[in-house]
């Protein structure tokens, strides 16, 4: 049985560059919230997090099982070098890019949507509290069977 999910994702930075985190929430598709998680990167840029928010979102929703995904986000360099309208000139963006090609294909359905800063504020309220975690540092709230914790 198919299984699909929405993931709201967001980067921050602190500086650009500068203290940066990654954070989003996944949903049904009904709108529920089903999960939350945030992630301390350390120093860097608003691109890098973004990028890291997003691949934690789809290895969070493959961990759990879902096999459908939906991604919303409000970077639109995101959205455009994952789908491959945009090159990515940086070698660092050019791996985020690639690693969220390659988890984006473990799903069955991958699609994305940009969206306005506006409808990205659960995920932006995740990146913020990330800023301020260890680097590598990753927590989450919520989830089937007890899914959560701080590793």
């Amino acid at each position: 049985m198919s299984k699909k999910v929405i993931l709201e994702y967001d980067g921050a930075s602190k500086g650009n560059p500068g203290r940066s985190g990654a954070g989003g929430v996944l949903k049904s598709e009904s709108g529920a919230e089903i999960a939350r998680f945030r992630e301390g990167l350390g120093h860097g840029t608003n691109n890098a997090a973004e990028y890291a928010a997003l691949n934690r979102g789809m290895k969070t929703a493959l961990d759990m099982g879902y096999d459908q995904i939906h991604v919303r986000g409000d970077s639109q360099l995101v959205h455009n070098q994952v789908q491959g309208h945009w090159k990515t000139r940086n070698e660092n963006m050019s791996r985020y890019c690639s690693e969220a090609q390659q988890l984006g294909s473990q799903f069955k359905s991958f699609d994305m949507e940009h969206v306005p800063r506006g409808y990205n504020t659960a995920a932006d309220s995740e990146a913020n509290k990330a800023v301020n975690l260890p680097p590598g540092h990753v927590e989450t709230e919520g989830g089937p069977y007890g899914y959560g914790g701080r590793y």
